[in-house]
Parts: C-alpha cells; structure tokens; sequence
C-alpha cells in the first residue's frame, strides 16, 4: 500500500510541477491550456493543449528525462527527426520544442539539477490513429473497404520514400532547423561533460574502438549525412512502423506517419558482435516487437541492416488492418508459442487459410495466386490484397520488394479493385450528426462507428448503417453453447476458505450472484456485499426472463483513496451492484447490450449515489451469447484471458498512466478539485469510453478467465496457461489424441462442470486442496449437501487460480510480473518477490448445449 501511494504521489507531484498554478504551460513564448492526457509511454505522454490567444488545438509530447543531459540529447534526436522532412504531406511535422528543469526527483532521492523535460509541440489529428479505427472496426463487427484501405496504405508507402530515398539538402530550411537542434544536443553534451568532468560522448576529431557501437539513433540524424554530397542518397529507416504511428488527417483519407524517435541512418553494416548486440538491443527498445523485423530479432555479425525492415512493418500493419492485429500476435495466441519464434520462422497464415497450407507462407516468394482482385470467400480479403502482404513478409530482406516496386503494387492493386458503394473516411472525428437526434455522430458517409451524447459526453457504439459494404471478419457459429461460471477470491488478511470465498453462478437458478439485490442500498451495504475486500464482481442473466445471455464483471477498487480516509471497496462494490441491476432490467435484445454501455450505465448511478462520496475502481466486464460470442471492456490492469486447448488464445492489455498508476473511473469531491485548482496538479479522471474493448467466440472446451490485478500481478499469462492445463488434463476435462498428441475437449467435460462433479476423482482434486486448506476437509461430504457447487471443474480452475496467486503474492524468491515491472519503471530501486493484495478470479467453461 505505502508503495502505492509512493508511485501515486510521485505521478502527480510530477504533473504539478508541469503545470505550476493550474493546467496550463509555456512553450517558449507561448502559453498552452492543458485539456487532457491523449497516451503514454516509457518515459513520455502526450496531451491535448490549447493555446490561449488563438484557441488552436495541438498535441504536446513531454518526454521525462531522468539520466540527466545525456537523455536530454537522446529527445532532441526526435525534434531533429522531425525537422528534417519538413514539410511532406505524409510525414508528421513539430511546430515548437522547449527543454526545461523539472523538480520530480525530489521524491526519488534524485539530482534536481539533472532533472529537464524536452516539450514537443506537435499538430492535433482529431480523427486518431489507424489503431483507433482497427478497434472501431472489432467493436463494430466490420472491416475496412479495401480501396480506401489500400489509398491509405499507399500515403504510408510515399512517406517511407521520402525516408528511404532521401537526398541530402544542405541548404535547405529543414536541414537548417535540424542542425539547430543538433547544435542544441552538442551543448547539452557540453553541459553534461562540465559537471562530471569526462570528455564528451562524441569524438568528432577522431576514431575509436567505440565508435561503431552507437547504433540507431545514438549517432545524430544529421551529423549522418557528413561527407555525403549535395543532392546525393543519404537512406533513413523509421523502424517502428505500425497502426498507433499512423495518424489520421482531419480530412479522413490522408495518413501522417508519425513518432520519429526510431529513426535511423541506412544502411547499417554489422561488422562485430558488439555493434549486433547494441543494434539489437536498441530495435528492442524503439521497435515495437508484433511489428518488428526478424532480422532485428536476431542481429548477425556481417549482416546488413537495411530499410527493408520498415517493408516488413508495413507488411504487418496491412494485415492488422484486414484482420484486427498482427499476424504473428494472431498466430503465436492461435497456437500458445513464442511471437519471436513466429516472426523468425514466417509462421503466420490468413484466417480463412487453414494451418497445414499457409504455415511458413512467408518464407516462400512465391505468391499463393496470380494477384487477381477477386475475393478469397469466407474471409473476404482480395488475393491481390493478400499477395501485397506475403510479398512484404519474406523473412528473407532480400526477397521483399523495396520501397519504388512496393508504391508499384499497391498502385496496381488499386486500380484493380472495384469502388465500394460508398466510400468510407477512415475516422472517428466529431462532425455534424443531423442522423441521430441529440447525439454527435462519429463517422461519415452513413457509416455511424458511434456518436458522443451531448448530455453526458459519453461515448456510444452503434452498429454500422451500411454493413452490405462491409465485410464481417467474424467466425460463424455453429451451435450454441452453455456456459458456466465460478468465481474465488481471496482477501489480504484471510486464507482460502471454499464456503465463504467462493460463488457458483447457475443462470437457470440465479439471477445473479455477488450483490444484494433486494435493496439498491442493502447491495452496496458492507455487511451484505462479498467479503471479497477491494476486489469486487457479479455475474448475472441479461433481461428479466432467462434468455441465455450473461453478463458478468470484476473490479479493483484503487487503494490510494484509503489515504484519505475513502473505503476504497466502495466504488467497486457498487459499481458491480449497479451493473448487474442495469442487466437484469434490459428490456431491449440481449444482443444489444454491449459492456461498454454496461460499464458507462453502472458508472452513472454511482456518481448519481450520494452515498458514495469519493473513490476509484478498475473493471473488466464481458456480456456472453448462446452462440458463444463475447464482447469484452477493459479498463485498468484488471483484465481477461482465454485459453483455448493448452494455449493461450486472446487476452487484455493493462491500460495505465504510469507504473502502478492504472485506468481508473474516480469520483473526485469538489474540495479536492479546488486543493487541486490552488495548488496545482492533475487527476486521473477516466471515463467507461476509455476501456478497451475486445470481441471473442468461445467453442466448446474453451476457459475465459476475469481477473484483477491481484491475479495478473503476481501470475503472467503462461503461469495461469500451466494450471489451467495442468487441471483439465488431469481431470480429464482435455485429453490428448493418441495419434498427433493435440489436446481435444474430451466427452467427460459436461459431466465434471455439472454440481459434484469431481467427486468420483481422488480427493486430492478437489479445489480445496489449495495450499491453505487442507485436501481432505471436505472430500467426505456426499454431493448431495450445498457444497456440491464447489465440486465442480470450474470451482476448482478458480480456486486454483487464486490459490497459486495468494502463493506467489507472498514468495520474496520469486518475481512476478509486479516485480519484474517495478525493476523497469526504477533499475535503480531494489524490490522482489511478489505483491500483497485482494484476489479475485472469474472462470468460465464453454460446452456444446
């Protein structure tokens, strides 16, 4: 807890001394209005500013620098970066930087004097990024129109060009500018090498054995162009291209390729292994590992690193676009392997491509068809699309096509592609929205992706006007499936107890589980709700009658607020209390419940709930279909895993600020507002439209687990894989065939998830025998008693679960994530061993009605 609020504290004493008196900032001469937080990342954010004498929006990046003014010179590479292409239309441009001294070290025991933040001052796209509109797409169950896509794709390509093809300007405004900003890293170099007394980290007059071990960006931009002509070839790799670096321009249709911070002099010889290592080292750091180039995985001494690494991310980010996420993220959840495994053996495959015919399809240069614009069917993806992809995806660099013969294809595929009957912006830009009266749309064209309601300022989905033009990526559904769910959880104080730390949701039975739902105030009371601390959950039908349909949740209350003397159990408790009713009451088709909405209607009432003053809270909800299909909204490190057959198929991202500083929905009271207003700072102020949402179908056999960061704190993905595995094979939920050795759902699943189930096992199965209770306790008790319920396959998934990280929670010899987390954010602060914290744990098993 004390740590917590540590980092808490940290993060917001950091944004007070950004915005002294109130949200607002000067660049240079310039004075900015501080809106909100747009992301972050390492060691920088990016927020929305105003300026204040012309109401013109931007974005501005900080970037912390907290190793001093050798940092300070890294940043500026960036500003460099950008004022080298200035201007081009595909390729995003910086209007303003400013270094200045920051105090935040104060609280780490730091150098104040080593403390600067580099401000970028950098246009607003609105409309977002590709990434935002892949999400819309998954939400919305529809895809991108392939000749709008493949324009999109052909800005991206001239952008690369003019980095791939560059020509040195000596004279020219831009590289003026950027030599300015070099000039400015050389005196922050100065600066650096006067206080601690060592020569620069540059030897300009000289050569040593060093030298070549500066990879990437560690050799300045410009000073890469010395000894190279007017006019001649001085090659530049972005390195990190993907859909959040490729912005959306306000008129819907042109792309920005953005973050300059990879940018690279190519191409790169590698003559030792120490400069392999160091290059790869730095790909690691800049490259974003789903869209990373194979070479960059593993650097060979006497290879050369090209720009053909940038062909490959393009690659990878066209097949996210098609399909919703990488190939090799889609192919190492498919089959739970390595995604640095996937990416050097070529192993990926389109989705209506079955496993045997397209696996190492991109080791091969030989396109699977002739390029025809004709669709391939089931997945509704042209081969001339598809051919594009497997070209940029030769593990072989040698074998992709280069930057002139990819502008090529793409131009050749465009015009064989037919028009769509309408055409669609890529865009979630607020326009004008007559459509839908009260609501400001988001999108164009007849194509709503959602709308913003005036009253609120909620973001809602809705469903695409014009699907016909669409294409729906989703699997079909066979037959319906039944599901069922347990929940376990575990307090900081108390061991595992299966009476009184555990719930069986039967749909058939109840109308929901883990609230009160006699009282609104009796369901948020402390005595009536779960003695499941902090953490919080529910799992409930969908509408009044039993149509099948579920909904279900589990939240995080945020322990900071119990500083100010706030329960933090409160928010989360309550929250679920409000989300289950607002289920239960759904009067329109179970289908049209989405958790999103779920989420925004269950935060609403607890804002509007008086009785509940101040606090905060993550979530995780999900609604479930008959046919098995899921729709997932994540917010903050509580989040979902589903595992599929001995691997793990999909899972959550946490969403955070800050290290331990998650997405989190807070009320706020007004005189923390006004102590903020007076003294300066910023809070963590997220909304239900922030959660990111995921859509899945489950199949007979499958296990979806919810959990809070109790779990995932101290269990990665593959530690819950392995007892999860481990269970359903033991008890013969999974079994092996005996011919190939894959895991398959075996006939006894139904049987082992029905009440005492596990009875006829040995009583070492049974879910009491988690390490805080003893095996035998209650392997005696005949099925027939109330305890039947936690004899069942899921009852003992959860308490496995659960048990396992109430373990790793307290081990000191062992890291978990937390820990392993807490030494990258601080490499310089010692912690081990596992977090302390409330559990809880959702399980639910999938099987054929």
């Amino acid at each position: 807890m004390a740590q917590y609020f540590f980092d808490l504290l940290y993060t917001f004493t950091d944004c007070m001394c950004c915005f002294p008196s109130s949200p607002q900032l000067k660049i240079n001469n310039r004075s900015f209005k501080l809106l909100r937080l747009l992301g972050e990342g390492g060691f920088s954010y990016v927020y929305l500013v105003q300026d204040k004498s012309t109401s013109e929006l931007f974005a501005l990046k900080k970037i912390r620098c907290p190793f001093g003014q050798e940092s300070v010179s890294q940043a500026l590479k960036e500003v460099e970066a950008y004022s080298l292409f200035s201007p081009h239309p595909y390729i995003i441009r910086s209007y303003d930087h400013c270094v200045v001294n920051e105090s935040a070290n104060k609280f780490r025991g730091g150098d104040d004097s080593s403390s600067k933040t580099v401000y970028i001052l950098l246009p607003y796209y609105q409309r977002g990024n590709l990434q935002d509109a892949i999400n819309a797409n998954l939400v919305n169950h529809t895809s991108f129109p392939e000749k709008e896509l493949m324009t999109l794709m052909l800005g991206v390509a001239k952008a690369l060009k003019a980095m791939h093809q560059y020509r040195v300007k000596s004279g020219s405004a831009s590289t003026r500018q950027a030599k300015g900003v070099r000039r400015e890293g050389e005196e922050a170099d100065e600066e650096l090498s006067r206080k601690v007394g060592k020569p620069k980290r540059r030897n300009t007059h000289g050569v040593d054995d060093d030298v070549e071990q500066e990879p990437l960006m560690d050799d300045e931009v410009t000073r890469s162009q010395e000894g190279v002509g007017e006019g001649e070839f001085r090659p530049y790799a972005h390195r990190d291209i993907k859909p959040g670096n490729i912005m959306i321009d306000d008129d819907g249709r042109t792309p920005i390729l953005m973050d300059l911070g990879s940018l690279a002099p190519s191409p790169i010889a590698i003559t030792s292994r120490s400069l392999a290592l160091a290059v790869q080292d730095t790909a690691a750091e800049h490259s974003t590992m789903p869209y990373r180039a194979p070479e960059l995985f593993d650097v060979k001494t006497g290879s050369i690193i090209d720009t053909k690494v940038d062909i490959w991310s393009l690659g990878c980010t066209l097949y996210a676009c098609l399909v919703g996420k990488s190939p090799f993220e889609a192919r190492s959840e498919e089959t739970g392997g390595s995604l640095s495994m996937c990416v050097l053996g070529g192993d990926w495959r389109f989705p209506d491509e079955n496993s045997s015919s397209a696996k190492g399809k991109a080791r091969s240069n030989t396109p699977s068809a002739s390029g025809s614009s004709q669709s391939s069917g089931e997945g509704g993806i042209s081969e001339s699309v598809k051919d594009i992809v497997r070209k940029c995806l030769q593990v072989e660099p040698a074998d992709r096509p280069d930057i002139d013969e990819l502008i090529q294809l793409i131009q050749d595929t465009i015009k064989s592609l037919p028009d769509g009957p309408d055409a669609v912006q890529f865009a979630h830009i607020v326009t004008a929205g007559e459509d839908v009266p009260g609501y400001t749309v988001l999108g164009s064209n007849g194509h709503l992706h959602g709308a913003i309601n005036p009253c609120t300022n909620n973001f809602d989905f809705f469903q695409s006007r014009s699907c016909a033009s669409l294409h729906n990526t989703a699997a079909p559904i066979e037959s319906a499936l039944f599901l069922v769910v347990f929940i376990a959880f575990n307090v900081i104080i108390a061991n595992i107890l299966p009476k009184k730390h555990t719930y069986n949701f039967d749909p058939t039975i109840h109308e929901a589980i883990g609230i009160a739902l006699d009282n609104i105030g009796e369901g948020r009371s402390r005595q009536n709700r779960p003695a499941s601390g902090e953490d919080a959950f529910f799992a409930s039908r969908v509408g009044a009658e039993d149509t099948g349909a579920i909904a279900f949740a589990v939240a995080d209350g945020v322990g900071g607020w119990a500083e100010h003397k706030i329960d933090p159990a409160d928010v989360s408790h309550g929250l679920c209390t409000y989300m289950a009713q607002h289920a239960l009451t759904e009067e329109a088709s179970p289908r049209k419940l989405r958790p999103k909405e779920l989420l925004q209607k269950g935060y609403n009432s607890v804002v509007a709930d008086e009785s509940i003053t101040a606090g905060g809270t993550t979530a995780s909800v999900g609604v479930a279909q008959t046919d098995g299909s899921v729709e997932l909204a994540n917010l903050g490190d509580s989040g979902s895993v589903l595992f599929r057959l001995g691997a793990v198929h999909q899972y959550s991202a946490p969403q955070t600020h800050a290290f331990n500083t998650p997405y989190q929905l807070n009320i706020i009271p007004r005189r923390m507002r006004e102590q903020a207003h007076m003294f300066g700072g910023v809070y963590f102020e997220d909304s239900p439209r922030d959660a990111a949402v995921s859509t899945l179908s489950m199949q007979h056999g499958d296990v979806l687990v919810l959990a809070t960061d109790g779990v995932f704190d101290n269990l990665n993905n593959q530690d819950i894989l392995k007892i999860i595995t481990g269970r359903m094979l033991a008890t013969g939920a999974w079994r092996e065939s005996s011919k190939n050795a894959a895991i398959c759902p075996s006939e006894e699943l139904q049987a082992l998830t029905a009440p005492g189930g596990l009875h006829r096992l040995s009583p070492s199965f049974s879910p009491s025998s988690s390490p805080s209770s003893s095996p035998s306790s209650t392997s005696s008790i005949p099925p027939t008693t109330p305890l039947k319920n936690h004899h069942t396959l899921q009852a003992l998934l959860a308490s496995s679960i659960v048990g396992e990280a109430k373990l790793a929670s307290i081990d000191m010899r062992r890291d978990g994530p937390f820990a392993k987390e807490a030494q990258r954010y601080y490499p310089g602060h010692w912690y081990r061993g596992g977090k302390v914290d409330d559990i809880c744990a959702l399980v639910i098993i999938a099987m054929d009605g």
